[in-house]
């Protein structure tokens, strides 16, 4: 009985948790700014060392 109890109140964390995750910071997403920094560019460098790369091959 205890397990059934254990496994039942697993299930249910599980899905309190999968069905609000996405709702828990809706009323901060978008509003910090960090002003950049090193993430500015992450992807412009990430493709500039992947065609420094290929030319090395």
């Amino acid at each position: 009985m205890s397990q059934f109890l254990r496994r039942a109140a697993a299930e249910r964390v599980e899905e309190t948790l999968a069905s609000h995750r996405s709702e828990r910071f809706i009323d901060v997403a978008g509003v910090v700014h960090g002003g950049g920094g090193r993430a500015r560019r992450t992807g412009a460098t990430f493709t500039e060392s992947l065609v420094e790369d290929r030319r090395r091959r």
